[in-house]
């Protein structure tokens, strides 16, 4: 069988970025015994799996920004001002000198 190419795969993933977070949920469904969609004869699932998304048989369900959200870090919390004056009510004295 001919190669895969990103290229193949492009049509049906934002980016490279998500095209590998695909991939590799892909390939995990097939090690974990999922049904393959093309003919995968001795292709590893990694190569399977690309198969399958350049045949546009595998894509995401959901909008790719709602798939990456868990993936992205969440963004501290900006202190309160009641939090922020505990803060300096705990903080030590230390005398300047004059």
């Amino acid at each position: 069988m001919a190669r895969v190419t990103i290229e193949d795969c492009g049509p049906y993933a934002e980016n490279r970025f998500a095209l590998s977070i695909l991939a590799v949920r892909r390939t995990k469904q097939l090690l974990s015994g999922a049904t393959c969609t093309v003919p995968s004869g001795r292709d590893k699932p990694t190569v399977t799996a690309l198969r399958e998304i350049a045949a546009g048989n595998v894509k995401f369900e959901q909008e790719l920004r709602n798939v990456l959200g868990h993936h992205a870090p969440a963004a501290p919390a900006a202190p309160t001002l009641e939090a922020v004056a505990e803060a300096l009510r705990r903080q030590p004295f230390i005398p300047t000198g004059r």
